[in-house]
């Protein structure tokens, strides 16, 4: 997903950079249809991109 930082995330005030994070869907499917779904976002990346530092 790409983005410009336009508001408060995860505590960091607004930066206007540009970001850009990964992500990878999983999907369990039963009979063909979808059952359940899990997301890994990569936001450790994201606090690099907006010149941030995740906090405890």
């Amino acid at each position: 997903m790409r983005g410009v930082h336009s508001g408060e995330t995860f505590g960091v005030p607004t930066t206007g950079r540009e970001f850009q994070v990964r992500i990878h869907e999983f999907h369990e499917l039963v009979d063909g249809r979808i059952v359940r779904t899990w997301h890994l976002e990569d936001w450790l990346d994201w606090f690099r991109q907006v010149d941030a530092s995740p906090t405890h």
